[in-house]
């Protein structure tokens, strides 16, 4: 009987175990796996760097620990267009599984509270909109908010793990290139809702060579204007002379 009870007992401890890492790994987020990962595109304009600056970004989580963190390997490839050298570094972290400082991404409970903090930044949600990416197209909460310069920005979460899928702010945007997190719904189909990068730098070029061109005409017909008034001067003056003569 005594062995009864205590296979019993030892049943009941196993069953409990169980639920524990069932409930633990359900608690867990869909990036908390080893193995996963998110690569991005960056590319920005800056007065100091007006060539711009372009690169990419890959976050791979490599350990997951009972503590609630995790370890993650970054390395970044930047390019500064033509006025820096190019860089490239590599890091590894301990970050929060829950709320991860480093890692992109934020617990689809942050996201259904409809406020998060993220980058340093104060964001609140706007709305659901799809994305599209070089990853693909995706489903997403967008959420906005203000950066300690006064720039807008945009993130972009994709809906069902809490993975970053684009950030924008003024000429400068980070878009998911890949990942084996966030499942896309489609292909890439072009712009989103924002304006693109290139696109603003278009429209400043347009803008630019269009004032230009207006400046070039204004002044172009000013001095032959300018030309034309002194050929008139100097005929009426040889036309006095011959008179006088």
């Amino acid at each position: 009987m005594r062995y009864l009870h205590a296979f019993a007992a030892v049943a009941v401890l196993l069953l409990f175990a169980t639920q524990l890492a069932s409930a633990a790994a359900a608690a867990s987020p869909p990036y908390a796996v080893e193995g996963a990962f998110a690569s991005y595109t960056a590319q920005g304009g800056f007065i100091a760097y007006f060539s711009g600056v372009v690169g990419n970004i890959t976050y791979t989580v490599t350990s997951i620990f009972g503590n609630g963190s995790m370890r993650l390997h970054i390395f970044e490839n930047i390019t500064a267009g033509t006025d820096l050298n190019p860089f490239i570094s590599t890091m590894n972290i301990t970050d929060n599984i829950v709320n991860p400082v480093n890692f992109p991404a934020v617990s689809l409970a942050s996201l259904s509270s409809g406020h998060i903090a993220f980058q340093n930044v104060s964001a609140t949600f706007l709305h659901n909109n799809t994305a599209s990416v070089p990853a693909g197209t995706f489903s997403t909460m967008e959420f906005t908010g203000t950066d300690v310069n006064g720039t807008t920005v945009n993130f972009w979460f994709d809906r069902a793990t809490g993975l970053m899928v684009e950030e924008s702010a003024g000429t400068s945007v980070v878009e998911l290139a890949s990942s084996n997190i966030a499942i896309p719904s489609g292909p890439p189909s072009g712009f989103n809702g924002e304006v693109a990068y290139e696109l603003v730098f278009v429209i400043a070029f347009a803008v630019g060579g269009s004032a230009f061109l207006s400046m070039r005409y204004y002044y172009t017909k000013s001095a032959k204007a300018k030309r034309d008034a002194a050929d008139g001067k100097a005929a009426a003056n040889r036309k006095n002379t011959t008179g006088k003569k």
